[in-house]
């Protein structure tokens, strides 16, 4: 458990250099060797065929590629679905909520009243109302 903090410690760095990506790396790779105790220790999983934890696996490489990968975190993603889905599904009546949560996260988009007016009709109204038209 200990390498996976360690892990996650450097990978929240804001600049990383070698050293910072090879400890990185090691600290990977150590994880890695404890996992066979937490298998036989841990949970009732047979696996750690986790999408997070096989994504970890290609930052090293990433931040190499890319660069350092501050501000990136799932925050926002799960912000996001406490606010569509749970608040949504409370929002229902509890019958068809999909259909429901479905209209609470996608309203009908109205049109700005300026764009309700074509170009074409508004010297017309213009006219009518005492106003010159703006082209």
């Amino acid at each position: 458990m200990r390498h996976l903090l360690d892990f996650m410690s450097y990978a929240h760095f804001q600049v990383q250099t070698d050293d910072s990506l090879t400890a990185m790396q090691m600290s990977w790779e150590k994880m890695h060797k404890d996992l066979p105790v937490f298998q036989e220790l841990g949970p009732e999983r047979n696996d750690f065929n986790i999408p997070k934890l096989h994504n970890i696996r290609h930052y090293v490489d990433s931040i190499r590629l890319l660069g350092s990968a501050d501000g990136y975190n799932t925050e926002n993603t799960e912000r996001l679905h406490i606010d569509l889905a749970k608040n949504g599904y409370r929002a229902s009546n509890r019958r068809d909520y999909i259909q429901q949560m479905t209209r609470l996260a996608h309203p009908p988009r109205s049109s700005p009243p300026f764009l309700a007016i074509s170009p074409v009709g508004l010297p017309r109204i213009c006219t009518r109302a005492g106003l010159q038209a703006p082209f």
